[in-house]
Formats: C-alpha cells, structure tokens, sequence
C-alpha cells in the first residue's frame, strides 16, 4: 500500500471507488478512510467512516487549543469481534505519517511551499520567521479574546453581576445606578438595532422586490409559486395558465430576468414602469374564460 498509494491535497477529480483503488490511487483522508471501511465491509468486517479533527494549536492559555477547519481528519473504526469493541484504525499513519505527526495545518503548509518550490526563498524564510510567528501569536490572541467574550456573555446572570458589584465595592444604591444604567444601555441597544434593520430593509434589491411584487399579484389570481421555484420556471407556469396574456407576461418576466440576472440595468423610470404595469394586471371574465389583461 504505501508504494502504489500517495497522500496528497490536490488529488485531482476522482468519480469512484474503483477509480481511486484502482486508477488514481492518490487523495487525501476522505479517500482512504472509506476505502478502508469500504474493503473491510467486503471481508465481513464492520466498519464506519469517523470524521473529527487531528491536529491543533496550543495557545497562551493552559489546557486550551485552537483547532481550524484545515485540521479536520477521517479516519476508520471497525469492530473487533475477540474485544468486543470498537478500535481505531487510521490509514493514514501508513500512506503519510507525517500528516499525523504536524498536523493538517502544518502539512498543508509545508507541501505548499513543495508546490510552489519556494522551500529556499527569502520570501519564505522570512514569512516563516519573525512575521509569521508573530501573524501566529496575534491570531491566538484574537481567537482567545473572542473566547473569553463569549464566555463573558453566557456567564452574565443575576448572580455574574452582584459578583461585579461587589467586587468593585458598590452600595445598595450604586446598586440602583448600575440598574439604571443597564436599562439605558438595552434601550440604546434596542435604538441601534431597529435602525440598523431599516438601514438594512431600505437597501433590498429594487429588482427583487419588483419579482416579489410579480409574485404576489399573481398568488391573488391562483397562481401560487412553489417554495425553491426558479423565475423561469413560474413564468412557464403563467402562460400555461393564462393564454391569453402571454405577451403581457413576456414583457414582464423578462424585464424582471434580465435585470436582476443579466446585464439589462433597470433605471429608475423603468421599475416605475413596470411597478405601474404589474399593478394594472388583473383578472377578469372574458367570453366564458379567465385571463390576465390590462385595464
């Protein structure tokens, strides 16, 4: 195995199974994880896929690590029948111990600087000396400020704050203003969230909110759009069911498409326009029949 198989990050397209054991012979975790339960499911054996992380990075804090994406891992767990148990199998400390050994940050870091053959480069050199170490700790400290906030947050009570109070030496009336205060800090609070929901509300797209407009007037009418429906979709239902407006329709919808979608630059007049035209698309009976038309 460790002669015709190789661990790598840029593993290429693999479509299969058969393709990675018998072809390719060349991926990264994912790949040799369910290859092996895969194989071990054909002897009879049980098995299943463990995803988790390996790796991390020790931080300034005792007995606390920062553990990213790039240190996720796979690995296999098949059940030994003599134990009568789970045991942890990893095929990767067989393809490329190294990966376990540093970690997925660091090897991932490492078989970059093979890629771009820039082991010996100044530039290299001097990212990975003072500047990195110290990109490093500032991003530790970071991660452990947000942390220690965080756990600020889900500790503040009741009980959190009378130890604060007390700690800083305060009265029972100091006790009143520190409530007070606390009133007019949530209301401010309130003040900043309602406006940074109109500042946010103001700002939808003019184009979508005219294909909502579209959407809506045409559900009055029985013609409903369907949850994930797309736009072309539900204008291909629309003249389906009304014929006879199908111009009306096409003008519309493809506005509507083209604005949001292509490079049709909808002014201002223009949403007006449309705005008008759609609030003018009614039903009404026409010979026995129901139709879309304009008054």
């Amino acid at each position: 195995v460790q002669e015709n198989f190789a661990y790598t990050l840029r593993p290429g397209k693999v479509t299969s199974l058969e393709d990675f054991l018998f072809s390719k012979k060349r991926g990264f975790c994912e790949h040799f994880a369910g290859a092996m339960a895969s194989l071990l499911r054909l002897s009879g054996v049980p098995s299943r896929v463990v995803v988790g992380f390996q790796g991390g990075t020790s931080s300034l804090l005792r007995d606390y690590y920062l553990v990213r994406y790039l240190d996720a891992h796979a690995w296999v767990e098949y059940w030994d029948s003599l134990q009568k148990s789970w045991v942890r199998s990893d095929p990767i400390q067989f393809i490329s111990p190294q990966r376990l050994a540093m970690g997925g940050e660091s090897y991932r870091d490492m078989m970059n600087d093979r890629y771009f053959d820039v082991e010996n480069s100044d530039l290299t050199q001097f990212l990975r000396g003072g500047l990195g170490e110290m990109a490093s700790r500032v991003r530790l400290i970071w991660d452990q400020s947000e942390s220690l906030w965080i756990n600020f947050l889900l500790r503040y009570d009741w009980s959190f704050q009378k130890e604060i109070i007390q700690g800083l030496g305060l009265g029972e009336a100091s006790r009143w203003i520190f409530a007070f205060l606390a009133i007019v800090l949530t209301l401010l609070a309130l003040v900043v969230a309602i406006f940074v929901f109109r500042l946010g509300h103001d700002r939808v797209d003019p184009d979508l909110e005219l294909y909502r407009l579209l959407c809506a007037h045409l559900s009055r009418f029985g013609l409903q759009k369907e949850v994930g429906e797309g736009p072309y979709d539900y204008w291909g239902r629309a003249r389906n069911q009304f014929p006879q407006a199908r111009d009306k329709l096409d003008s519309l919808f493809k506005a509507l498409i083209h604005g949001r979608y292509g490079q049709l630059n909808l002014t201002r007049k223009m949403r007006r326009s449309l705005q008008h035209k759609i609030k003018r698309l009614r039903l009404q009976n026409e010979s026995g029949r129901r139709s879309l038309s304009n008054s």
